[in-house]
């Protein structure tokens, strides 16, 4: 059996089924635009560190408002030193050093005065001081050098724990000087000693159970040893 095909029938057949998909492919939907791209599918926000899109704009919270941008560090310094040094540029009242450098000199005094041999130096001293507080006291507020080593011996780190050892200490270097020169003074503190003594030794025995001589009986030991040291005790040597 011979089946006869018509060209002209096939062809337009053909160039019918081109044109249906053309219609059909045109009038499929187009995709949705993403709200963060462009007309032109650009990023409408600029893109992420990976290159992808952003899908909004920048910024602390919700909203478009712009972050504030903050100072970089070193300008917050710089403009803090500028602060400093302008509000030391103003010109104040000069601070008063009067007590520092009078507590200074009576460091002096007391050192020199505390001491037998310095008495003398102690008077110079003293009859100084009132004419150079102000005189120092106005070196200090013009010269830093001044002013530093002011500040240092009134400040911390000063001298200043000296007072109240050198008023405890003042008697006992007194004491001595005087135990030395004046035998009526040095026989009162040897016979205070004894009574001490002998007091310390009483409390130590009976702390301990023990029984002890008499005062006299001591005292007649004593002597007795005192005259084996001169040699009269053994007659004949």
């Amino acid at each position: 059996m011979t089946v006869t095909v018509d060209a002209g029938a096939l062809d337009a057949a053909f160039e019918g089924a081109l044109d249906h998909d053309a219609s059909t492919h045109q009038s499929a939907p187009a995709p949705p635009r993403q709200p963060w791209l462009n007309e032109d599918g650009s990023p409408k926000y600029g893109v992420k560190a990976d290159g992808t899109p952003k899908k909004g704009p920048g910024g602390p919270g919700r909203g478009n408002k712009a972050r504030p941008e903050s100072a970089p560090r070193g300008d917050a310094k710089t403009a803090q030193a500028a602060a400093t040094a302008a509000a030391a540029a103003i010109p104040g009242e000069p601070k008063d050093y009067s007590d520092d450098i009078s507590g200074a000199l009576f460091l002096g005094w007391m050192g020199a005065a505390s001491t037998p041999w310095t008495k003398a130096q102690a008077a110079v001293i003293k009859n100084a001081t009132p004419q150079m507080v102000p005189a120092w006291n106005t070196a200090a507020q013009q010269n830093a050098t001044v002013r530093k080593w002011v500040e240092k011996l009134s400040g911390e780190g000063s001298w200043a724990w000296i007072i109240p050892v050198t008023m405890t200490t003042a008697p006992l270097a007194v004491g001595v000087w005087e135990s030395i020169r004046d035998p009526k003074v040095r026989a009162a503190l040897t016979q205070q000693t004894a009574e001490d003594w002998e007091d310390f030794l009483t409390a130590t025995a009976e702390a301990h159970g023990l029984e002890r001589a008499s005062a006299e009986t001591l005292a007649q030991m004593d002597a007795t040893a005192d005259a084996g040291m001169n040699g009269s005790a053994a007659p004949g040597l």
